[in-house]
């Protein structure tokens, strides 16, 4: 029964552990999750732990040493190697180590204001871990960047289920995904996007990547404006109909 148990454990170890949620870093290092392969450990130590309080009364001394080995090893393994991941990850970083970045935003249509639909579930976002909203009309960049890219407004937009690329964006708003592209009509005239950032228009759009500030200010305000209206003719500033 306990040798059956152990080939049990041992297949546990050795396969799921490897697999990654998409788009995570470890992923894109090609590297597998290092939180998994503790995770997966710990579930080794405490099967193990449970085998020896059940059995603790028939098994030989040799199965003792075994199940002491199958509590600590796992549990050892996993933490080195998270340990050395975190450490690998902060080295090949874009920033060396984890961030804590925000913007203000506000994205305007025709004369319209919309924001981002609410957040739900324990985790109170919309995007991924790394770059979200909390239903605050703020771009939250936290935790480690393999690429500064990965702060740019193309990426915050792609990871709240959206698209940013200078001429078209798209979001999921509160009533609907909306969808604007240079060349739609607003009053009755062909409009296009304008990006300001800190009250100035800004040129770069989908390529820009937020200032490196965890408080706006210094840290950015940006307001995306799709109007039929020429540059000069809109107010840049949050807050305010453009």
């Amino acid at each position: 029964m306990i040798r059956k148990v152990y080939v049990i454990a041992l297949t546990l170890l050795a396969s799921p552990v490897f697999s990654h949620s998409d788009g995570t870093v470890w992923e894109r290092l090609g590297v597998a999750d290092p939180v998994s392969i503790l995770a997966w450990a710990s579930v080794i130590s405490v099967l193990f732990i449970l085998i020896s309080i059940v059995y603790q009364k028939g098994m030989k001394e040799h199965a003792k040493k075994l199940s002491f080995v199958f509590i600590s090893v796992p549990v050892l393994i996993g933490t080195v190697y998270l340990s050395g991941a975190t450490i690998y990850l902060n080295m090949v970083s874009a920033t060396g180590g984890p961030v804590h970045w925000h913007a203000d935003y506000e994205v305007w249509a025709c004369g319209v204001g919309y924001e981002l639909v609410d957040p739900e579930g324990l985790e109170n976002r919309v995007g991924s871990p790394t770059v979200h909203e909390h239903n605050d009309n703020r771009t939250h960049v936290e935790g480690v960047l393999l690429d500064l890219e990965d702060a740019s407004m193309h990426e915050y937009f792609e990871s709240v289920a959206g698209e940013f690329t200078g001429k078209r964006l798209s979001i999921p708003a509160t009533d609907g995904q909306k969808t604007w592209t240079n060349g739609n009509l607003c009053n009755g005239l062909p409009a296009r996007w304008y990006m300001f950032v800190n009250g100035k228009m800004n040129i770069d759009m989908e390529e820009y990547i937020i200032s490196p500030y965890a408080d706006v200010p210094p840290g950015d305000r940006i307001k995306f404006v799709f109007s039929e209206k020429p540059a000069n003719e809109i107010n840049p500033n949050l807050g305010v109909e453009p």
